[in-house]
């Protein structure tokens, strides 16, 4: 009977310790408690209410816009740029591929100039040779 007695006063002990212990917890710190959820807080807004972590959260925003739309302009700042090189090397290109086919015309032109003169003087060569000989003949 006292083993019994003993059992019931152990169980009751126990249960008291995981039922009452965590509402006791509870009790005590409310929702700030263990389990509850933490609150997050910006620099310089404890203890000042919601209004001042929102006005926080929005200049957070605000900034995070601003910085968006800045690099958002300086990027179609730079596709522009981009887009006028890219013309850039297109015209350039196109002037190249010009002078190139100028320069071709113009090598051409000259080789063959270059070949009448060389004929030119064969005929020269000739020619002086031809009137040396006579030169020599005649002996007056």
């Amino acid at each position: 009977m006292i083993n019994t007695i003993a059992g019931i006063l152990l169980i009751l002990a126990v249960g008291v310790c995981v039922v009452a212990f965590p509402f006791v917890l509870w009790m005590l710190f409310g929702n700030n408690g263990p389990r509850s959820r933490p609150t997050r807080h910006f620099s310089g807004s404890r203890g000042k209410g919601p209004s001042v972590e929102r006005q926080g959260t929005q200049g957070q925003i605000d900034t995070l816009n601003k910085t968006a739309d800045e690099a958002t302009s300086k990027l179609s700042e730079t596709e522009k740029r981009i887009a006028d090189l890219s013309e850039q090397l297109a015209t350039a290109s196109t002037q190249l591929k010009q002078l190139t086919t100028e320069r071709d015309t113009a090598q051409s032109k000259m080789s063959e100039k270059q070949s009448e003169f060389e004929a030119m003087e064969n005929e020269l060569a000739k020619a002086k040779k031809q009137r040396n000989r006579q030169t020599r003949r005649r002996p007056s």
